[in-house]
């Protein structure tokens, strides 16, 4: 049994070490272990490049690690974070939706209890994947369910002030006051 932990522990500590060598396994380990480079074979009669295990290899100097400062070039593209807004790509315009009966009468509800008065005009309407709850319009101090949500986005100007709504799943407007 203490056979088994020491060797566990020795393939453990390889395995660190690997790891903290950026996975290069150094070419001191003898192959037996099954973690070192394999030797190539060699044409019978030429002298084998390897050296036999028994051979003790050179230590390697260790490759200079980058400081946490340091800027690291990476094939990965920058972290961006989650903006308020639709998902999608920047720029790219959702084609035009017609506004269901529903959601156009709610939006004139939400008009005239506000004390807006006067013809609602539709300057825009397109179907929109919201990221949270929030409908692209959070509050401060409000959580909201994260989400992603099918919704829309609706604006309408009423005596040349702008007004836009925003839908989830349901007919209930969101007035978006920035």
């Amino acid at each position: 049994m203490k056979r088994m932990l020491v060797a566990a522990g020795a393939v453990l500590l390889l395995s660190l070490t690997a790891c903290a060598s950026g996975g290069v396994v150094p070419e001191s380990v003898p192959p037996s272990t099954g973690l070192g480079p394999r030797p190539s074979p060699s044409e019978p009669g030429e002298p084998s490049s390897q050296p036999a295990p028994s051979d003790p290899a050179p230590p390697q100097p260790a490759a200079p690690r980058p400081t946490p400062s340091a800027p690291t070039e990476s094939a990965r593209p920058p972290f961006r974070t989650a903006t308020p807004g639709p998902v999608g790509s920047p720029g790219a315009s959702a084609p035009p939706a017609v506004v269901p009966t529903a959601r156009w009468n709610a939006i004139l509800d939400d008009l005239d209890a506000r004390g807006v008065t006067g013809p609602a005009d539709l300057v825009s309407a397109k179907a929109v994947t919201w990221q949270d709850g929030a409908l692209g319009c959070p509050k401060p101090g409000v959580s909201y369910t994260q989400a992603i949500v099918e919704g829309m986005q609706v604006v309408v100007e009423v005596a040349g002030i702008a007004f836009d709504y925003r839908f989830g799943t349901g007919d209930t407007p969101l007035l978006c006051v920035r």
